[in-house]
């Protein structure tokens, strides 16, 4: 819509960058931007005051984006991430289903967090849903809701960096909808890593620098290799956009020639932008103009800024004085206003027998699903119990126990101690065999202060 305003705002340890995009006749401009640096080693609501006055000085000055839509996004790294399967009956109720199921997948108590789950692939085949779940504390996000609430007309959403980078490389290419993507910033000593399929974020890690560019292309390797066999990917030609004055092109030569992939670099900055680091509050601002593909949103929706009206009355206004002006016209042009309302009420009658015949067929739809799966509850397959039974024995360390082994179909349940049960958790995720591994309840210590655990698993 024509003369909307939108914010982006990028939170990290070391800075607070600022993007603002309008809408015109010509489409999506950008209208300013700005950035800052801040002390890492000041508290959260130091940083966050300077935030608040950078942020709601830049408004004042420019009277005409008081009513803008504003989007926050916080450092990656307050968030947990998880890429979940789930039944493809949830689709209508996918928050509810995720909250239902909160505690399986995140140690920490439901009352004590903030969450969001975008479904990102969907699987009729094996009628799964494979879904993104961000999770933060509340304790860590309040701060940053408070300073939502304070600037300019209240914030409508925060999110990580991670999913507003996502929104901004869709943004400035088509393709990016269409292929697999890697973004491979460098960012305060470390490196942003990213996977998109389809346009929406998969996987996310920070990758320290290292000491050599060999300890870089191990790590991106790794994480490469992670997301391939976790993720189900085959494609061997990745597009990667990065800034070429922080990366040495030798590392992606390198990962062409040891990983088989092709590598095809889009070069920041772009947009007008005069580097990466203001990649991610425009990727914020654009969701206030357009659809994005990344929906993330952790504020809660009694806080989130209503729509502006304003721009509603302009295009109201400019209706009125369409129709005064058509009524001067003469009486011959509201006579064939007239036949042309009717001509549009004689259509939507027609077009509500045909969307009643839709919504019977939807209804069949739906009852079909439900008897498929249903069908698929009931199938059970052979699960090879005595390799179960070895993968674990090598898996757990020696300092681990296993007091409890249940299997039930492709679902395990396994109780123990052990001295970091966290541990446990990332020996089992990077094994083959074992898919969905989640605690199944909150981590306890023994008088012997070893960790007591419950951790539930799928084999793959």
């Amino acid at each position: 819509m024509l003369f909307q305003h939108s914010i982006g705002i990028d939170i990290q340890e070391n800075r607070i960058s600022l993007v603002h995009l309008r809408t015109s006749f010509t489409g999506i401009q950008l209208a300013g931007y700005d950035m800052r640096t801040m002390d890492p080693s000041e508290t959260v609501d130091q940083r966050l005051t300077k935030a608040r006055q950078f942020v709601n000085a830049y408004i004042s000055q420019r009277t005409t984006i008081g009513m803008a839509d504003i989007f926050i996004s916080v450092p990656n790294g307050m968030a947990i991430q998880r890429v979940v399967e789930m039944p493809i009956a949830i689709k209508e109720n996918l928050r509810e289903a995720v909250r239902y199921e909160l505690e399986k997948y995140i140690p920490i108590p439901a009352d004590a967090i903030y969450f969001d789950a975008q479904i990102l692939f969907e699987d009729r085949g094996k009628n799964k849903l494979r879904v993104l779940l961000l999770v933060v504390k509340k304790d860590d996000l309040t701060p940053y809701i408070n300073l939502g609430k304070d600037i300019g007309n209240g914030a409508s959403g925060i999110e990580i960096s991670a999913t507003a980078m996502s929104n901004f490389f869709v943004s400035q290419s088509k393709n990016i909808k269409k292929q697999s993507f890697i973004f491979f910033l460098k960012d305060n000593g470390n490196y942003e890593f990213g996977f998109l399929r389809l346009g929406r974020l998969n996987y996310n890690r920070t990758i320290p620098a290292g000491s050599s560019p060999q300890d870089l292309m191990v790590s991106v390797a790794k994480e490469i290799h992670h997301f391939r066999s976790h993720l189900d990917i085959t494609e061997d030609c990745f597009q990667i956009g990065t800034d070429s004055s922080d990366n040495d092109p030798t590392l992606f030569h390198a990962l062409e020639r040891d990983e088989n992939i092709t590598v095809s670099p889009l070069q920041l900055p772009l947009s007008g932008l005069p580097n990466h680091k203001l990649c991610a509050a425009f990727g914020l601002a654009i969701k206030g103009l357009k659809q994005s593909p990344m929906q993330i949103n952790f504020m809660p929706l009694a806080l989130r800024k209503k729509p502006s009206k304003r721009v509603y009355y302009i295009m109201y206004t400019l209706v009125g004085l369409i129709v005064i002006t058509g009524m001067i016209w003469g009486a011959s042009q509201v006579l064939h206003q007239k036949i042309m309302n009717q001509q549009i009420d004689d259509r939507l009658d027609s077009l509500k027998t045909e969307v009643k015949k839709v919504n019977e067929l939807q209804n069949d739809v739906n009852t079909l699903e439900e008897q498929m799966d249903q069908l698929v509850q009931i199938q059970q397959e052979y699960v090879p119990t005595l390799d179960i039974l070895k993968e674990l024995t090598d898996i757990i360390p020696k300092t681990g126990n296993l007091h409890e082994l249940s299997i039930s179909g492709k679902t395990i349940r396994i109780a123990g101690t052990a001295e970091s049960s966290s541990e446990i958790i990332t020996l089992l995720e990077t094994s083959p065999m074992f898919n969905n591994v989640a605690f199944q309840s909150a981590i306890t210590k023994d008088k012997d202060g070893f960790e007591k655990f419950q951790i539930g698993l799928t084999v793959e």
